[in-house]
């Protein structure tokens, strides 16, 4: 009897060992195989170029990257597997963000439909070979400041802040406090650009701006999206100088000038954007529009349904070939001289023969009411004329 020798586990090699070895196998030139990583870091260090600790986390990642580029030429397979949960789920994401995108596109087509006042815009762009969404937001300056921050001059402790529900920050965007800080000698009126490429790599339609306005006291950061007016700039002035005024005066009993600030930003926040999304009426009124669009077709095309086998199944007719494609209705077949008329019956069933092609040809039906009547037409010989025919004697012929 002889023992099978038990199979012993391979030992697996540490992926820093396994890495290092390929590379003195392969015998790469050393610049080459950084040179996916070097790009990667450029990434990072473009991105971060202004946080000291984000540039030291960059730099960290630089040896794993490396590593992990070098892991992918050699295993793929490894990858993959390891890659295959996260695939399907960016799978899912960007469907999603598909069907995000067809139904905003809608509700721009019914947003621009039912307003009135956007049609020559819409035309003018349509005739200017312009994309029409965006021309339509710059006409109508549509706009948002969902974002407002005021900072203390002399100390920079933030005083007030206010935000809507909906807002969020894009990524790549930083923070009004964030910006601020980094930007502590700004001048009045100073703009901060904070555009940043979507994940199609261009400008979102309602990329954002920081406007700062400067008084004496303090310091107003404002974040705008969309198409701002001219006077915007004046309104935060005259925002940041009542603040300055509330920041005076005493605070009333049971409250603090965070809690008046506060209060005052938020109602200066401003949201002047019509929403691309449906509306509720519109779709429901689309909904019943759709409905009834639907009904009419099923009805027209049951009743033409019904016209054909009426036709079939009506004595002496016989429909060969019927066409209702393309708005276009024709019926051809055969038609007994007794048959009723296929108009008639046409008008019997509440269909108007005006709209329907025929074209019948004459036949000789064998149904049995159409026999029956050709039989009882035909004239029936008399007894005389029988006895008559009988008793004359043959004629020959000469």
């Amino acid at each position: 009897m002889s023992s099978a020798t038990a199979e012993t586990k391979p030992v697996e090699t540490p992926w820093e060992e396994a890495v290092f070895a390929r590379r003195s196998v392969s015998g790469r030139n050393h610049e080459q195989e950084r040179s996916a990583a070097e790009e990667v870091m450029r990434y990072f260090a473009s991105h971060t170029s202004g946080d000291t600790e984000k540039r030291a986390w960059a730099a960290a990642l630089r040896k794993p990257v490396e590593a992990a580029l070098e892991d992918l030429r050699h295993n793929p397979r490894r990858a993959a597997t390891l890659l295959a949960p996260v695939i399907e789920d960016a799978v899912k994401m960007a469907r999603h963000r598909r069907q995000e995108r067809r139904v905003e596109n809608i509700g721009k087509w019914c947003l621009c439909l039912t307003r009135p006042h956007l049609w020559k815009w819409a035309l003018k762009a349509l005739w200017e070979g312009d994309p029409v969404w965006p021309h339509i937001q710059e006409q109508a300056q549509w706009h948002q400041v969902p974002e407002l921050l005021m900072l203390d001059n002399r100390t920079g402790h933030v005083l007030g802040h206010a935000e809507t529900v909906s807002h969020c920050i894009a990524p790549g965007e930083m923070g009004l406090e964030e910006m601020c800080g980094t930007h502590r000698a700004v001048q009045p009126g100073e703009e901060i650009s904070t555009r940043v490429p979507d994940e199609e790599g261009l400008q979102g339609e309602l990329a954002s701006r920081v406007l700062v306005v400067v008084g004496w006291r303090c310091k107003l950061a404002a974040r705008v999206r969309g198409h701002a007016p001219a006077n915007l700039r004046n309104s935060l002035q005259v925002l940041c100088e009542e603040a300055e005024a509330l920041l005076g005066s005493p605070a009333p009993h049971g409250s603090t000038h965070g809690d008046m600030i506060d209060g005052l930003l938020a109602g200066s926040l401003v949201n002047k954007v019509a929403s691309s999304r449906p509306r509720g009426w519109v779709l429901a009124v689309g909904g019943v529009v759709f409905g009834c669009l639907l009904l009419w077709a099923g009805v027209k095309e049951y009743r033409w349904r019904y016209l054909v086998m009426a036709l079939d199944s009506e004595p002496g007719l016989k429909v060969l070939n019927h066409d209702n494609s393309w708005g276009r209705r024709e019926i051809s077949g055969l038609r007994d001289p007794l048959a009723r008329p296929p108009e008639e019956v046409a008008r019997a069933l509440g269909l108007s023969p005006g709209e329907i092609v025929m074209h019948f040809k004459a036949f000789v039906s064998a149904d049995e009411p159409l026999a029956a009547r050709r039989a009882g037409a035909r004239p029936s010989a008399s007894p005389e004329s029988v006895i008559h025919r009988k008793q004359s004697p043959a004629v020959s012929p000469p």
